[in-house]
């Protein structure tokens, strides 16, 4: 079992980034470009690369930006480590 599938864990705003989830989820739709997306998810991974962690695999959960991520049962390549190591 997944931590967020214990009953009422989600409602209670605990996973990833709490009440903020939907509104990361729906900026990062907002933005044209790869780039930008990237660059958003870089600030949310250097804030907190655990809410970050567990954010990511909310989003794979309930089929959010299934075009970076996958699902659980499909997922796509993202090491987030490699991606936004520092220079």
């Amino acid at each position: 079992m997944r931590y967020f599938e214990v009953n009422g864990l989600d409602a209670s705003r605990r996973v990833g980034y709490g009440q903020f989830n939907t509104d990361h989820t729906a900026t990062i739709d907002l933005f044209d470009t790869e780039e930008e997306k990237m660059e958003h998810m870089r600030g949310m991974y250097k804030t907190s690369p655990k809410a970050f962690a567990e954010w990511k695999e909310w989003c794979m959960y309930v089929h959010l930006l299934t075009d970076i991520f996958g699902t659980l049962e499909d997922p796509k390549e993202f090491d987030e480590e490699k991606l936004f190591a520092e220079d």
